[in-house]
């Protein structure tokens, strides 16, 4: 166990800024306001601040979920998948799912970020703007065929370029008439198709999380509190203003105030749990459960997306494993032309990522890598709220409710055959771990037997001015002064990639703007000389 070093006892009851959740946007919001030594900042963390060796270890990311540090949050049985209940993987730890995912740092395709600029009519979360925000994010290692960000606090790496498998699929790509790009994030960002070897928040074996990437040297600030297993009940609201926040702390129920600002940083399922439990929602849902009105806002816990992933299963035979998190290559597709941008990835793994319903012997496991093909632009839209007063989830996928997305699905699988029947791959991989496909009903039993999520969910919060709205373009929760929301609950359809990346400029921007707000409009200092460069904490 990797303890980090945190003093409890300066924990007081009145701060400039709350912050609830320390992953890919709370641990950003809190760096960048303690950069100011005149604000107070609280962040409250419902996990642990202990880091076990399955999470430090980069090769042993999917031992983490359903694991203590997970949430372990799981939907309701989808008509959609069979009846079969899905796990939804959530860090519950310093970090959030920085901790326990897998690492992937994708910035997110132009076609994402555009997307919330035109939902907000605010051309500071365009495409132009956001890789602006990436040059102070990052601290890139690796290939570029566009500038990318030196000195920032997050160190992103790309896979090395030695591991068989991946080059395998980089040339089955191209034989299909995928272009190959030198890295990920940059022009394959613009691009309908592309290929690349991945890159990552992980080196020499070991993770990085956002939580370290920020807020390692930072943890002893005097106007930085951080407050591990404690986690945030509700915002306390008056007169129409969020005031501070109900927590359980150390066993008890304690209002913190907040003086200035509150920013829910909890992710896509409980940041919408807590403004429920606030009062802010759909006001029948609340009166349902019993919970008194704040705002009417029928949008919070609606809206809900995720990648859908389906894993096949191949001998791979003499192959050696590839370091690190075990991805070594990224594949995005184009191929529905109403989609906008890709709508299909395709990558290749190590690790045994299976559906818990799908049996395989331990020696297929050991022996096995995965091709995943991912579907990103689904049209299905499920839903979080709660059971009762409590604050008991009901998680509603409400997968394959839209035709449209099983079709992209079959695509998508169906792709990722013909690519493992590339010469380059056939030779490496056996498929007898794999079923034929006699017809379309086999290969929907298939999709509906294997898929899996990993823990991509967003949009329950969205950002925008349509009805369903949630927060507006200066990520400020409509009808309640001083509240904003500040994580992958924003984005009004999910991103082409994994969140993560994205999160981290949703934590600049919130900063930026509470900073702004408090300062009077002063341009905001980037400090990140007293950033270490570590590869775990």
């Amino acid at each position: 166990m990797v303890a980090i070093p945190i003093s409890f006892d300066r924990a007081r009851r009145r701060y400039d800024v709350i912050i609830v959740g320390s992953g890919a946007s709370g641990s950003v919001i809190a760096r960048r306001l303690s950069d100011d030594p005149n604000i107070n900042v609280l962040l409250l963390e419902a996990g642990g601040m202990e880091y076990p060796a399955a999470v430090d270890d980069a090769a042993r990311w999917t031992e983490s979920i359903s694991g203590p540090q997970d949430w372990s949050i799981t939907t309701r049985p989808a008509r959609g998948l069979g009846g079969r209940s899905l796990q939804m993987p959530m860090g519950r730890m310093a970090g959030g799912s920085t901790s326990i995912g897998a690492m992937i740092w994708a910035r997110g395709h132009k076609s994402d970020w555009d997307r919330v600029a035109e939902a907000t009519g605010d051309a500071e979360w365009g495409y132009p703007a956001v890789l602006k925000v990436y040059d102070r994010i990052e601290n890139h290692h690796g290939l570029t065929d566009i500038g990318r960000g030196k000195g920032g606090p997050v160190d992103v790496y790309q896979s090395p370029d030695n591991d068989e498998l991946s080059s395998a699929l980089l040339d089955a790509a191209s034989k299909i008439g995928v272009p190959r790009f030198l890295n990920p994030n940059g022009l394959m960002m613009e691009a309908a198709n592309g290929c690349a070897l991945s890159e990552t928040t992980a080196q020499a074996g070991k993770r990085i999380t956002i939580f370290g990437s920020y807020l390692q040297k930072a943890l002893h600030r005097q106007n930085l509190t951080i407050l591990a297993n404690t986690p945030a009940r509700r915002v306390l609201i008056e007169g129409g203003q969020a005031v501070g926040v109900e927590a359980m702390f150390n066993g008890e129920i304690v209002r913190f105030s907040a003086m200035t600002q509150v920013i829910l940083s909890a992710g896509a399922l409980n940041t919408p749990r807590i403004l429920l439990q606030s009062g802010i929602g759909d006001m029948r849902e609340l009166k349902r459960v019993g919970i008194r009105l704040t705002a009417h806002l029928p949008g919070v816990g609606k809206n809900l997306q995720d990648h859908l992933y389906v894993p096949t299963l191949y001998n791979r035979g003499s192959l050696t494993a590839p370091a690190g998190n075990g991805i070594g290559a990224t594949m995005y597709i184009s191929a529905n032309s109403h989609a906008g941008g890709p709508d299909i990835e395709i990558t290749n793994s190590t690790m045994p990522l299976v559906s818990p319903g799908v049996r395989h012997s331990e020696h297929e496991l050991q022996s096995a890598s995965v091709l995943l093909t991912g579907l990103l632009r689904p049209r299905s839209r499920g839903s979080v709220s709660l059971t009762g007063s409590d604050d008991e989830l009901d998680v509603h996928t409400n997968i394959f409710s839209q035709l449209e997305d099983l079709r992209s699905a079959r695509i998508a699988v169906r792709s990722t055959r013909e690519l493992a029947n590339q010469a380059s791959l056939k030779v490496l991989l056996d498929a007898s771990l794999s079923q034929p496909f006699r017809s379309d009903a086999d290969l929907d039993s298939f999709i509906m037997q294997n898929a899996i999520t990993l823990g991509h969910h967003v949009g329950t919060a969205k950002i925008g001015r349509d009805e369903m709205a949630v927060v507006d373009s200066k990520l400020r929760v409509y009808g309640i002064d001083n509240l904003m929301v500040a994580d992958a609950s924003i984005f009004p359809q999910v991103p082409t990639t994994g969140p993560m990346a994205a999160c981290t400029v949703i934590g600049e921007r919130a900063a930026e703007l509470v900073r702004s707000r408090i300062t009077g409009g002063d341009e905001p200092t980037y400090d990140n000389n007293d950033v270490e460069t570590r590869f775990s904490w």
